[in-house]
């Protein structure tokens, strides 16, 4: 089911996206645009490093005075989610820059999505 709905999200997209592109590169010709989505993809990979940090420490404490093996579980369990999180907020901005470079959206070539 999250197969279908990542699908019809990039066709969706994709659609959505088609006409902005045929108007000759409206994005690239407009440096408020480019720096607005570079800000805006930096802010907040920032936020969620700062947030994951103060999450991961949280758990760590509350794995130190935590009481029975399952609630220790629970709190490595959420450190893992945690990770995987992070990782993925990480690498949207270049999976989209690649992506776009590929399928040809001409504001991929222009804007950089990557927040490191």
């Amino acid at each position: 089911m999250a197969r279908i709905g990542g699908v019809a999200t990039v066709l969706l997209l994709t659609v959505a996206v088609s006409p902005a592109a045929a108007q000759d590169g409206l994005v690239c010709e407009s440096s408020f645009l480019e720096n607005l989505f570079q800000t805006f993809v930096n802010f907040t990979t920032l936020s969620a490093v700062v947030i994951f940090v103060a999450l991961y420490q949280l758990d760590a404490v509350m794995e130190m005075f935590a009481f029975g093996p399952e609630r220790q579980k629970q709190i490595k369990q959420h450190k893992k989610k945690l990770w995987g999180g992070l990782l993925q907020l990480i690498l949207i901005g270049p999976g989209i820059t690649a992506f776009g470079s590929a399928v040809g959206w001409d504001f991929a070539s222009c804007i950089d999505l990557v927040p490191f």
